[in-house]
Order: structure tokens, then sequence, then C-alpha cells
């Protein structure tokens, strides 16, 4: 930890720079809702897709989980992106496909996800998620080859069975964002009301300590989701929300965080 606070030493006096994705900003201390897309099958996409569509004014982008929907190939994810784009209009799409060893639906070879994620990225995807534990070695080139499809890239890092210590996330954080992802993420499990605060620790400090660029930061299940509302006191630029089914758990409906989050501004 100490060598990388000598590395980033210079960046304790900085701001965060926020990253423009179309009309939205993230990074300029307001958080924005974003509403993960889930289904079973074919049937269960469109009506997503349709309630998307009524619902625009509770959220701010959507993601694509594409390890938790339908497709078999890329042309079918092609297709429901641009289907999706239908439904959200203007609002930008994150693309995200989550291994089981981060707690996603599926398992897939690195080359089926480094071709999912830069179809992904060819066919409009603004932002498309990266996880830390896919990302060893030569594949860090995936990283580059998105960015040269015009999306932004977020790093991440998800533990569904603890929470490691605030200098542990943080160094995590920090070593993304020298990496070169556009905004970092960690999604942490607790188990009782001091992983909270050390979720919340571990963002506070990055936030005024390291951050140079946009992040994200949560603390899953019920015990955590006061994280998901208190993103201007942490730091985190993004919370999910949900819209029928939900990604990951502890996510609040996107309608109340609608409601509540202009309340703590």
């Amino acid at each position: 930890m100490m060598e990388m606070i000598s590395e980033l030493n210079n960046l304790s006096e900085s701001r965060i720079v926020p990253v423009q994705v179309r009309s939205l900003t993230l990074g300029d201390s307001v958080p924005k809702i974003c509403v993960p897309v889930v289904a079973s099958d074919p049937e269960q996409l469109e009506k997503a897709l349709t309630r998307l569509e009524g619902t625009r004014d509770f959220y701010d982008l959507v993601e694509l989980r594409a390890d938790i929907c339908p497709f078999d190939g890329t042309r079918e994810l092609s297709e429901s992106l641009r289907r999706l784009r239908k439904a959200v209009g203007d609002k930008p799409i994150l693309f995200t496909f989550r291994t089981k060893e981060e707690g996603g639906n599926r398992e897939v070879s690195f080359d089926s996800y480094r071709e999912m994620n830069l179809c992904a990225a060819q066919e409009g995807a603004d932002l498309v998620d990266l996880q830390l534990s896919m990302m060893e070695g030569d594949r860090m080139s995936l990283l580059s080859d998105i960015h040269g499809r015009g999306a932004r890239v977020i790093g991440s890092f998800h533990d569904f069975h603890g929470t490691p210590p605030a200098d542990e996330l943080v160094k995590k954080m920090a070593g993304m964002q020298m990496a070169g992802f556009d905004i970092t993420k960690i999604a942490v499990m607790p188990k009782d009301r001091e992983d909270v605060l050390e979720l919340l620790f571990a963002s506070v400090q990055m936030q005024e300590e390291w951050a140079d660029r946009p992040f994200i930061t949560m603390s899953m299940g019920s015990l955590g989701s006061m994280t998901r509302v208190c993103g201007t006191f942490s730091g985190s630029c993004i919370t999910f929300g949900t819209i029928g089914g939900e990604s990951a758990p502890g996510q609040l409906k996107a309608e109340v965080l609608r409601t509540v989050l202009p309340s703590l501004l």
C-alpha cells in the first residue's frame, strides 16, 4: 500500500474530472441512477424493454446484463442492443457480462468475453464494464481496444463473500485508475455494520485523497442498502436501482431512488 501511496502522492491535491457520456455527466457530485436489464428468455427481455420505454423519468442510464439475458452469440446481442437503444432513447447504455466468479450467472472463456465486449462497444454501448479478474497480463489490451471503438470503460471488482479492509479497496481502485479505466467500481458484501462503514471509509478516502476520475462503490444486500443512497456523501457516482428484476442483492426501486436522492444533495 505504501508503494501505491508514494506513486499516487501527486493525486492527493487533484480534483475528480467528470466523465461525459452523451448528455450525462458522471462524477459531478450528483449520483446517477442506473437500471439493470435482466431477463431469462426473449419474452421477458421484451417486457423489460417495454417497461423502460414508459419509465424514462426514473433512471439516467441502463445496464444490459448479458450474463442474465438469453443471448446466444453476438448476432442476438447486436439485435438486443439496437432494440435497447430504441427503448431508452439518448440515455447511455452500460454493457456488462458478469462471470460467476464475481456474482454473475454464467462462466465464459476470455475469448468469448472479449468478443462480446467488443461487439457491445461496436454496436453503440456507451460504457463497458470489465471486471478486474478477467484483465490480467496481456488481456489488458481489451481496454484500449474498447476505447478504440468509442466506448468508456468501467473497471470493476466484486466480493460476494465479504468486505476487504479499506486500504485494500482503495488500492484496488487506485490501481484500476492507474491502468487507464475511465471509472472504477467496487462492490462488496457486508457481514455486519462495521463492514458497511469500512466500505464508506474507503469511498471517502478515495474521494478525498486519490481519485482523479469518477468511481462507484456499494455495500450489497439489505445491510448495505444505505450505501445506495449516499453517493453525495461517499463520492460514488452511480447507484443501481430496479425497474423489474434486480441484478445484485440490496438494489432499491429506481422510483424510490428518484424520490429520495434529491433530498440528500
